[in-house]
């Protein structure tokens, strides 16, 4: 079943324009501090989603789509989000109408909020800012600081798999000391349930897990969620809700790990990055060493994505820039078994030839937010604290590279 889709209004036109790069970025700029970007399911342009984090007044969920004809981000929606600053995002994947947004308490309560929206239906050409979004469920018990929301793709473990996924879903949520897991209906009678928790501090077994920073849902292993919580990556079994396995430290200084991401292409592979400022590609058959590490950034990385279709993975850093990595770590469909895992890892490869292309330019300001075009593998989109979007292109070369 294809992702729904929602008829967003033409508005405001972003630019294009060359940077230190190969390559030309399109640019967008929101007006309003800005963490997080979301791509959004479905079929035809690449449409993302971007969070706002004014102190006062009301915030926004911009909704921008690639118009490949004026090669421009053009924004299709922009609608309220009553409550605070936005810390994190994310379109359900089988229906761009719905979204859930984690932000900070709007009392003095010190607990976060969370919820999911039901985006209005609007007619082309209908640019007008007030429309709000509708608030259909609610994350109920968020215990301080929530960082993380993540939808889960498809039908989730243990669920009816003849449920419509268009109108419900499984989503994870961290705050500050529980892994939440919920089960959303949002047909004709939404309703939002919590199907499972896990209070983290409890299920750590001698592992250290406290202010969860993100965390990533196993394409491969679907009762599987990865928790990343200081110095390393704990990987709870939600049917259970206990740890299967763990990554106890990331980096050998035990700096902080601050974002992960699995490969949808291999099995086992698992992407971290953090306060070191380097990622690290693991085998979580073999969680002792990291099979890839890749230096670059000259400061924290706060989020990694790996490429869902090529052997690609971007990063961004507060160091002002984007980075696009060729992934090394492993021959096509994954390694081939748990010794070459093994292997690999002993080896600890540090590759110079895996940056591809460097994108911005240091010190112009932190980059907090990336995610790949859900519609174009070529493409990703990056968003900078100062609100500036921007849809990149992977060089001409490195496709040619990868295609021929």
């Amino acid at each position: 079943r294809g992702a729904s889709a929602v008829p967003f209004p033409r508005a405001s036109v972003g630019l294009a324009r060359s940077t230190m790069s190969s390559s030309t970025i399109v640019a967008y700029a929101l007006g309003e501090r800005s963490r997080c970007v979301a791509a959004v399911a479905g079929d035809g342009e690449t449409v993302l989603a971007v969070g706002t984090q004014r102190l006062l007044g009301n915030n926004f969920v911009h909704f921008l789509a690639h118009d490949r004809d004026r090669n421009c981000l053009v924004n299709r929606g922009l609608y309220k989000h009553h409550p605070g600053e936005i810390w994190d995002l994310q379109p359900c994947p089988a229906n761009a109408a719905l979204v859930a947004t984690l932000y900070n308490p709007s009392s003095g309560t010190g607990d976060h909020g969370g919820a999911v929206w039901r985006v209005p239906e609007t007619t082309a050409g209908d640019s007008d800012s007030n429309q709000s979004l509708e608030s259909i469920a609610s994350f109920t018990g968020l215990a301080g600081a929530a960082r993380c929301v993540r939808w889960q793709v498809g039908v989730g473990v243990g669920v009816d798999p003849q449920r419509d996924v268009s109108v419900s879903g499984t989503i994870a949520t961290l705050d500050h000391n529980s892994l939440k897991i919920w089960e959303l209906d949002a047909s004709a009678s939404t309703t939002m349930a919590l199907a499972a928790e896990s209070h983290l501090a409890e299920s750590a077994a001698g592992f250290a897990i406290e202010n969860p920073s993100s965390g990533a849902w196993d394409p491969h292993a679907r009762a599987n969620f990865a928790v990343v919580t200081g110095s390393g990556v704990a990987i709870f079994d939600t049917r259970a809700m206990q740890i299967s396995s763990k990554i106890t430290r990331v980096s050998h200084n035990s700096q902080t790990v601050l974002d992960c991401d699995y490969d949808q292409k291999k099995q086992h592979a698992l992407s971290t990055c953090g306060d070191d400022g380097v990622l690290r590609s693991w085998d979580l058959r073999n969680p002792e060493s990291a099979v890839a590490v890749h230096h670059g950034h000259e400061h924290s990385v706060f989020s990694v994505r790996i490429n869902p279709v090529y052997e690609l993975t971007a990063s961004v850093s507060a160091d002002g820039t984007a980075r696009l990595w060729r992934d090394e770590s492993g021959e096509g469909g994954g390694w081939a078994n748990s010794r070459d895992a093994a292997k690999r890892s002993n080896q600890n490869r540090t590759d110079g030839n895996a940056l591809v292309e460097t994108y911005g330019s240091l010190g112009g300001g932190s980059v907090y937010g990336v995610c790949w075009s859900a519609q174009d593998p070529w493409a990703f989109a990056t968003v900078r604290q100062d609100g500036e979007v921007a849809l990149r292109q992977v060089p001409r070369a490195e496709k040619y590279r990868i295609l021929l």
